[in-house]
This record gives C-alpha cells, structure tokens and sequence, in this order.
C-alpha cells in the first residue's frame, strides 16, 4: 500500500478495509485511461461514445482523494507542511519531466503544433493556459495540487476543522465559477466544477467518522 495513506490503526479489520479504497482507486485510473482511448477505438470501428460510460473514473478518482486527505490529516495526525511536502515530492518532478518532454516533442519531433516557452513555463508553474496545461491529460494533476494548496492552508488556520474548511471553500470556487462571467482562462481552471468532488470525499469521511453512515470505519 502507499505509504501516504498507510492507515495507524493495525488491525486485520482494518488492513482488509484500507485495501477498499485503494481497489477503488485502481478502478478510476483504468477507467481514465480507457477514456483516452478514443483513437483504438475509432479504429476498431466502434462508437466512440461508448467510451463516455468510463468518465465516472475522473469524478471517483477526486472524491477519493478528497477522502483520503482527510484521513491522512484528520486522523493520522500528519501537519499540512508534511503533507504537502509528501504530495510535492511524489507530484512535481514527475510533471515536470512529462511536461517538457511533450514540449520538446511538440516542437520539434512532431512540428505539428509550436509550443511557445511563455506556456511551457506557465505549464511547469502549474497555472493553465487555453484553458489546459501542455500536457493534456495532466490537467487532473493541476486540480489536485490546487486543492491540496487549499487544504494545507486550511489545516494552517485551524488543525480541528480545516479539512471542513477547505471543503465550503473549494465548494465556493465551483459556485463561483458557474456564476461569474468571468472568461479568464486561469479563472475558469480553477473554478472548476470538479473541485466538488473534494468536498464531497471530505464529507463522506466525516460522515463515516461520526457513526451516521450504516458501518463504522475500523480507526
């Protein structure tokens, strides 16, 4: 299991659940991969659209990391600096050596589309342009460093209910952003409707913490 989410508790009971959400997580990344599929199946002459039944694997996988923040700070007693440090780490170097190989193929294997350096350093900064970084597919990974920026904010101002916190905040930007006219690029990325998600993994945690939901996590 990845050692980010490995839980405190130690027993058999609880190992057996902890494999739960990372199943679930396996599942989201194959059914995102799938979707990215569209060129083997256009090929395979099969409809397109039926790749459309795997975009829940996007939504599944935000709402879990939503959930498994929110384990990570609220009940292993990781501090925000660690943790973004953690997320940092396993994030950045890995983004950023995806990123500029894309540039440099763009630019000058493929010489289809010129990538300017304005956006590849925007790209690398993690602010969007057009409204995507270089890297299509790395737009997810954006959202996840903006919310885990927001929740370790958060988790700075109030140890007890930053987690909550972050969750009304990131819930504020998604309404924000469906209800401003604001067409900046920048603006609508981090609006996202998406950030939903985060908040909605935080709430079914708390949820589960407090004994509503019809079982009881074992921590």
């Amino acid at each position: 299991m990845n050692a980010e989410y490995h839980p405190a508790a130690r027993t058999a009971g609880a190992r057996r659940f902890w494999h739960n959400p990372q199943l679930l997580r396996l599942i989201s990344a194959y059914a995102i991969g799938y979707i990215h599929m569209s060129g083997v199946v256009s090929a395979a002459h099969i409809e397109p659209g039926v790749l459309d039944i795997f975009r829940f694997g996007t939504d599944l996988f935000m709402v879990l990391a939503g959930f498994l923040t929110a384990h990570v700070l609220g009940n292993n007693g990781r501090s925000a600096g660690a943790y973004l440090r953690t997320r940092l780490i396993r994030i950045v170097p890995l983004y950023w050596g995806v990123t500029i190989l894309a540039f440099l193929v763009e630019n000058y294997a493929m010489k289809s589309h010129q990538r300017t350096l304005s956006e590849l350093f925007m790209s690398l900064a993690f602010v969007p342009f057009g409204p995507y970084p270089i890297l299509y597919p790395t737009w997810t990974l954006l959202v996840i460093v903006e919310f885990s920026l927001i929740i370790a904010a958060f988790q700075l101002v109030s140890v007890k209910y930053g987690i909550l916190y972050s969750a009304a905040f990131a819930v504020l930007l998604a309404v924000a952003g469906e209800t401003s006219s604001i067409e900046n690029p920048i603006f609508v990325f981090y609006t996202n409707p998406i950030l939903i998600d985060f908040a909605f993994g935080i709430v079914i945690f708390k949820l589960s913490n407090s004994g509503l939901f019809p079982f009881k996590l074992p921590w």
